[in-house]
């Protein structure tokens, strides 16, 4: 069985998506898996929202475990790229000067996103801001140094939180009453006491949620990489 490898800048904490493909298919003829990513606390306010938003929709398959906002489109990388990659898009972020920042997670309905596969994401919209957008450009100037395609022009900064099911995608008019999930079910919502001191905020004229961010994670296949974001302050640290 494939090893789980975290390099991490200092303190940051390990990341371990739940959507990660598999590990042994993701080296296979030398191409890593990648995705650069942040990641979101399984917070209870989050998770009071997400099931609230979902209903009664009939979900194949819940995604609030280890809630993430991409910063990329999926890529691949040959292996022989991964640390240079990883020096590139470090050093991209930094020279961006990004202090660690709060995300605002709307309190609206849930949008549908079509995958390439053929799933249907049910996702919470993120509010765009300047500091995603720098840092997706930071990221979109490591990937073309790589000659890999940059995210989506005019993206849709979301988290997705669940899959919808095959007959739902079919219905017209409001979702009947019935099972809710035919997945993880209700156990897909409960709160862990260790996201306690990483607890969101509640916004004093609305109901939308802020979670503070302060690193970029990126997955390639089974490695993981935390880069810290540190404002002005320059980065010595050598994976």
């Amino acid at each position: 069985s494939s090893s789980i490898c975290f390099f991490l800048d200092d303190d940051v904490p390990p990341p371990r998506p739940s959507y990660a493909v598999d590990m042994d298919a993701s080296s296979r003829s030398g191409h890593w898996h990648s995705l650069v990513y942040l990641t979101l606390p399984k917070t209870r306010r989050f998770l009071q929202l997400a099931k609230r938003r979902i209903g009664n929709l009939r979900c194949s398959e819940i995604l609030v475990k280890e809630a993430h906002l991409s910063l990329s489109r999926p890529f691949w990388l040959w292996q022989h790229e991964i640390k240079s990659f990883i020096t590139k898009l470090r050093l991209a972020i930094h020279s961006r000067c990004v202090h660690p920042f709060e995300l605002c997670i709307l309190d609206q309905d849930l949008v549908r996103l079509p995958s390439d596969d053929g799933r249907t994401f049910l996702a919470l919209c993120v509010q765009e801001s300047a500091v995603l957008r720098s840092l997706v450009s930071a990221v979109d100037q490591a990937l073309l140094d790589f000659g890999r395609s940059p995210y989506f022009e005019d993206p849709i900064f979301h988290v997705s939180v669940a899959v919808l099911a095959e007959d739902d995608k079919r219905e017209q008019g409001p979702p009947t009453k019935r099972q809710r999930f035919s997945g993880e079910g209700e156990d897909a919502f409960e709160y862990s006491s260790s996201d306690e001191s990483s607890e969101d905020a509640v916004g004093s004229s609305s109901s939308n949620i802020f979670i503070s961010a302060s690193s970029v994670q990126c997955k390639c296949g089974h490695l993981y990489y935390g880069i810290e974001l540190r404002g002005a302050q320059g980065d010595s640290s050598i994976l």
